[in-house]
Formats: structure tokens, C-alpha cells, sequence
């Protein structure tokens, strides 16, 4: 009626809200009486994380990481004071309808062929609770307990670039289900679906990412504050830090702004300052806080996102870091140290071949298959010691100092002849004459002497 107007507009002007919380005023009830608890059935939280393995909390990435790689997160979302009643400034607040809300997102993203990102969203409010706070005219009963919220799921597909390219295009959509609990401030109570644009890109050193797109939403009036459909967008940038960049540390933004009666109360923008730590490879863990910049619905003072997440890296694999990736490597457990072996990737020149291992490779040994020592004369280099040069190893040479023929006597090997002063066959070691040529004889006396010839004497001598 234009009483009841009346009377809101005074309230409306009475009661107004900093721009850094929640505008609302007490809407005076009909003569049938309305509870403030029939019109709450909306999804009060404004903070949607994006698929599990994007590279910013709550600004979706525009690649598909993997194919047949399944992404998997775990996120706490805090938000203090996303609904309350205040006055004019410097006047006290007549309390909070939400004065603390901790929502759990189980969040799940599956990659295919590099371009396709299919994701499903299960937020649960662990905790909420407020002041219930009344006014002359309603009282507003806070919520408390668990309670699930609207469930969400959503695809993108990569249209330009790859992974770890600095520009890449991607369009997508999410949709939201009303398995929320009404009057709880966790559910529209009705689907609502949002198509995206999406920008974004990886560079050595940094990410950054753009998201824009209207959420269509049904038209509602809480307190005197229209909702409805909005255009929702979001930007982050993050800087990589360390020789292996896993670290990343930036800030991101997110604002949402009704297609009708555009005023602050309805009007949302966070901005979160995050950080995340990639370890044992597939494994990140980061957190991210912030301050609400408008006094829309759903805009706290502060919120908190902590997160653990599984997200396959798709850096390739270096495990000896040696600068080549595992996939191409030839020796992926050796570093390359020096020289590389053009004839294998990621493998270092390898050792010259010493086949006899004396320590002389075999293309300066000049005998290959026997431990031999150095020598400056390269065709005695790495062969075995020969003092006497007479070809018989000093280690088989019964006369190493004195050179000799091998021969057939294992005591002579490497000796050198006996001397035979006589050249009659008979050493003069063993020669009982050396200087006259003789006959061998068993006769030490006569051993090499010349025969003579005896005349046998007669009978009768």
C-alpha cells in the first residue's frame, strides 16, 4: 500500500549500512503479518571457488590440465559480518543476521584432451550463527548448525592455447542446483546458471587470469534490497617465486553488479591477497584473505579461504635436473655434468672404453685386452712391462733384465741362450773344454771334449 511505502522509505533513510557492510532496514510488515524468516531463501555467500587445479582461488583458469587427470580440492571459506543490520554511521548496529559464516567446498575437476574441464562443487555450511536481531516492526532469526548448500557443476572448453601458453581463450558455464536447506541462507531455492569468458595465461615467472559473465538468478527482495541476475567477474594475477617457482604469491579480485536498480546495497567486489605452496610434486596447499570494498549482500568484512588440494603436475618431470624432462631423457637419473652425448638426450658424454681397466683407454692403449703400463712411445703404451724389450712379459720373464727368446722351458722363458764359446752344442757352463769344440758326453771330465781314439791293447800287454 502507499502507507506501507511511506513507511519504508523513512525506514530507508533511517538505516543505512557503511560501504563496507550490509545495507539493510526493517521492510514494515503487511496487516497480514510477514516473518522475516519467509523471505530468506537465498544463497547469501559470494565466494565461488574456482575447478580444482586452476591457478587462483576464486577466479576460474582458462586450460584443461591434463587428459584424464583428476583434480581434487578441499576448501574452508570465512566470511565475518556478510549480513548485518546497521544504522546510520556513528550510530550502533542493531546486529548481525550472519555474523559468522564457514563454508566447506569438496571440490572435484576432471581434464580431458587438453581442452575439456568438467567440474562438480559440493559447499556444506559448517558453521553459521548471528544475533537475530529484531527491529520495531520483524525480527530476523539468525541461522545455526549444518547445512548443505546449492549444489554446483560446470564445463569449459579451451578454444586457444595450451597449457603453459601466456594467452589462452576458453568459454564455459556453471550451473547451480537447489539441494541448499531453505531459510538457511545457503540456497536460492531455485537453478540458476552462468555463462563465462574466459582469459588467462602462464608465463615463466606468472599467471594471471579474467573471468566475466551474467549469473542469471531468480529476482527476489530481501529487506528492501532487489537481487536478481548480474553480471560477475573476476581477475588475479600471481607471481611464481623460486628456482623451481612453487611458490605463488598474488592478489585477486571479484565484483558482482545487478542488471536492475544498481545501488551499493546490492552491489558486491572482494579483493584477496593469496598465497600457494606446491609440494611432493602434486600437492598444493595455500590461503587467501581479504576485505569486502562494497556494502552488497553477502559482502563481509573480512573473508578467509584456506585450501589442500590434489592437482597432477603438468610441468614436465626433470628428476635429475639436468634442464631435460624425463619424457626425453635418456638417463633420467643422471644429470648431465660437462659435455652432453649428442647421440643421447639428457645423457653425459660417456667414459672412454678401457676394456684390460689398467687405466689407459683403449684408443691410446696399444694393447687393449692387457693390463700394461703408460709409456711415452705409443706402441708400447699400456702394454705390460718389458724391461729387456725381448717381447716376454716381465711378468712371465724368468730373465726380465736380460733379453732371451720365450722358448718351450718355463725356467728359460725370457733367457737369453747359455754361452757356447765353442759353438759345439754344450754350454761352457757344463763344457769341460770350451774352447775346443767337443761332443756332448755324461762324462763331466769329457763333457764337450773332443773323442779320442783309443787303441784297444793286445792280449798280451
Amino acid at each position: 500500500t502507499n502507507a506501507s511505502r511511506t513507511i519504508e522509505d523513512r525506514l530507508m533513510k533511517t538505516f543505512r549500512r557503511p560501504t563496507w557492510l550490509f545495507f539493510a532496514t526493517a521492510l514494515a510488515m503487511t496487516a497480514a503479518g510477514t516473518d522475516a524468516g519467509a523471505q530468506e531463501g537465498f544463497a547469501l555467500d559470494r565466494f565461488d571457488p574456482a575447478p580444482a587445479g586452476d591457478r587462483l582461488f576464486g577466479v576460474a583458469s582458462p586450460y584443461a590440465a591434463g587428459h584424464g587427470d583428476v583434480h581434487l580440492s578441499l576448501q574452508g571459506d570465512y566470511a565475518h559480518n556478510p549480513l548485518v543490520l546497521s544504522r546510520s554511521k556513528g550510530v550502533p548496529d542493531v546486529g548481525a543476521v550472519v555474523a559468522d559464516q564457514l563454508v566447506l567446498h569438496l571440490n572435484a575437476s576432471i581434464a580431458l584432451w587438453n581442452r575439456l574441464n568438467l567440474n562438480v562443487d559440493v559447499p556444506v555450511a559448517i558453521l553459521q550463527n548471528g544475533d537475530s536481531p529484531s527491529t520495531a516492526t520483524a525480527t530476523f532469526a539468525s541461522p545455526d548448525g549444518v547445512a548443505f548448500s546449492d549444489l554446483r557443476v560446470g564445463a569449459r572448453l579451451t578454444l586457444l592455447g595450451e597449457y603453459d601458453d601466456l594467452f589462452q581463450l576458453a568459454v564455459g558455464g556453471q550451473l547451480w542446483a537447489p539441494t541448499g536447506q531453505t531459510g538457511r541462507f545457503v540456497s536460492d531455492e531455485s537453478f540458476r546458471g552462468q555463462p563465462q569468458l574466459i582469459l588467462g595465461g602462464l608465463h615463466e615467472r606468472f599467471v594471471w587470469s579474467f573471468a566475466a559473465g551474467p549469473e542469471l538468478r531468480p529476482s527476489k527482495t530481501f529487506n528492501g534490497v532487489h537481487q536478481g541476475s548480474m553480471l560477475r567477474a573476476g581477475a588475479g594475477f600471481g607471481v611464481l617465486l623460486g628456482k623451481e617457482r612453487l611458490v605463488q604469491l598474488g592478489p585477486e579480485v571479484n565484483v558482482a553488479v545487478p542488471f536492475e536498480q544498481v545501488v551499493k546495497k546490492n552491489t558486491n567486489a572482494e579483493l584477496m591477497l593469496g598465497a600457494r605452496y606446491r609440494f611432493a610434486r602434486d600437492f598444493e596447499a595455500g590461503g587467501a584473505f581479504g576485505p569486502g570494498l562494497a556494502g552488497g549482500i553477502g559482502t563481509p568484512d573480512l573473508r578467509l579461504v584456506l585450501g589442500l588440494s590434489y592437482t597432477p603436475n603438468q610441468e614436465p618431470l626433470d628428476s635429475d635436473g639436468d634442464g631435460v624432462d624425463d619424457t626425453t631423457d635418456a638417463c633420467p637419473k643422471t644429470a648431465v655434468v660437462g659435455a652432453a652425448d649428442p647421440a643421447r638426450p639428457g645423457c653425459p658424454m660417456p667414459a672412454p672404453l678401457d676394456r684390460d681397466g689398467d687405466g689407459i683407454v683403449d684408443n691410446a692403449d696399444a694393447c687393449g685386452d692387457s693390463v700394461g703400463v703408460s709409456s711415452e712411445d705409443p706402441a708400447k703404451n699400456g702394454c705390460p712391462s718389458d724391461r729387456d724389450s725381448d717381447g716376454v712379459p716381465d711378468t712371465s720373464d724368468m730373465c726380465p733384465d736380460a733379453a732371451g727368446p720365450a722358448g718351450d722351458e718355463p725356467a728359460t722363458v725370457g733367457c737369453p741362450p747359455p754361452v757356447d764359446q765353442d759353438a759345439d752344442g754344450v754350454p761352457d757352463a757344463v763344457d769341460a773344454c770350451p774352447a775346443i769344440k767337443g761332443i756332448a758326453s755324461t762324462e763331466a771330465t769329457s763333457n764337450g771334449c773332443p773323442c779320442l781314439l783309443y787303441t784297444s791293447p793286445s792280449p798280451r800287454d
